[in-house]
């Protein structure tokens, strides 16, 4: 009898354990997602920068072209 009771904490344990487990693993996903957002956010902000950059000097090429 105290062996299978032994034998049930036991495996309630490992339950808890795996359980810790997953949800530490789910909030560090969590993180990752967040973290790789804001980097997507900030590079999508970078990029409307460069190409308004872009057509600003792809303008200004135009412009010394007309004059010539």
């Amino acid at each position: 009898m105290e062996k299978e009771k032994l034998g049930a904490l036991g495996a309630r344990n490992k339950l808890k354990s795996a359980s810790r487990s997953r949800e530490q693993q789910h909030q560090q996903l969590h993180a990752l997602v967040v973290e790789r957002k804001l980097a997507l956010e900030r590079l999508r902000l970078e990029y409307e920068s460069l190409k308004k950059v872009e057509q600003e000097q792809q303008e200004f090429i135009d412009q010394l072209i007309l004059q010539q």
